[in-house]
């Protein structure tokens, strides 16, 4: 992919994924490979020589958690079991289209979404009165978040996992010890109910274990990178003739699934006829 790559090795930030048909082998930022290729005294001005099938992954932020290995090893994890994930769902039919050629708007797949946006809208109200110094209805509402983890394990909609490190964002960024302890105590609920609901070889009983062990930054960049791994495997597979319908698919709700307005733009200088075609009368 030359003319891709060339954008992207000279102004990028990336996240590299090195992918084998059995594992992913390493993670790495570009800027360390440039850094690397100039002591060797190679040049930085053409695309390397890749013995391997690289995916690229661009990022509009400095990724500097690649650099510390016991953030990067766990996120590695991650990224492979979901890469598994994508496949099977996608290669067993657990994702189609429906009649206006939209993935994952099955009334399953729907009900799997309005669980997410009730766990988050839950620990929205949860995380307000901890800010409003009301521990009492915090830890009410809690609970009643935990309640929705056994729904939330069962679901296969694409954006289970994407979602709950966003939750996980929401929790760390009150940079309170009770809500840091929360994000900790469901990662280890959701996985006792992954344990009891998912079969071994489900790569999503992987992905919530490893859950446990990520770390999540306050700033959300593990977050931001998962979900653009996640955005370029959908469109890999789902992207076909019709960007926008993929767009659409992918994100499906607001929270917090899209820079706010971003969706609007696909439809810019596009007719009236056109605007409302992918999504049916």
């Amino acid at each position: 992919m030359p003319n891709l790559f060339s954008t992207i090795w000279i102004k990028w930030d990336v996240t590299l994924i090195n992918v084998s048909w059995f594992l992913v082998e390493f993670l790495l930022d570009l800027r360390d490979v440039k850094k690397h290729r100039k002591r060797k005294g190679y040049s930085n001005d053409k695309e390397p020589s890749w013995t391997q099938k690289m995916i690229f992954v661009p990022l509009g932020f400095a990724f500097g958690e690649l650099g510390d290995f016991s953030i990067s090893k766990g996120f590695q994890r991650l990224l492979w079991y979901n890469g598994m994930h994508f496949d099977s769902c996608f290669d067993t039919g657990q994702w189609t289209k429906d009649e206006r050629g939209i993935y994952c708007r099955s009334d399953v797949l729907v009900d799997g979404l309005t669980h997410l946006s009730a766990l988050h809208n839950e620990l929205s109200e949860a995380m307000k009165n901890l800010k409003e110094g009301n521990q009492e209805r915090w830890w009410a509402k809690v609970g009643t978040a935990f309640k929705l983890h056994q729904s939330i394990v069962r679901t296969h909609h694409h954006r289970q996992f994407p979602d709950l490190l966003a939750k996980g964002v929401l929790l760390e960024q009150i940079g309170r010890h009770e809500s840091s302890g929360v994000r900790s105590m469901m990662t280890r609920h959701l996985y006792e109910w992954a344990k009891l609901e998912l079969p071994s070889n489900d790569p999503r009983r992987n992905m919530f274990q490893e859950l446990m062990s990520v770390d999540i930054d306050r700033k959300g960049h593990i977050f931001l990178a998962f979900d653009a791994y996640c955005h370029h495997l959908w469109f890999e597979r789902a992207g076909g003739g019709d960007f926008i319908k993929a767009y659409y698919g992918y994100n499906q709700a607001s929270m917090p699934r899209a820079v706010p307005g971003a969706f609007f733009a696909f439809f810019r200088e596009r007719r009236r006829e056109n605007s409302s075609q992918p999504f049916g009368k």
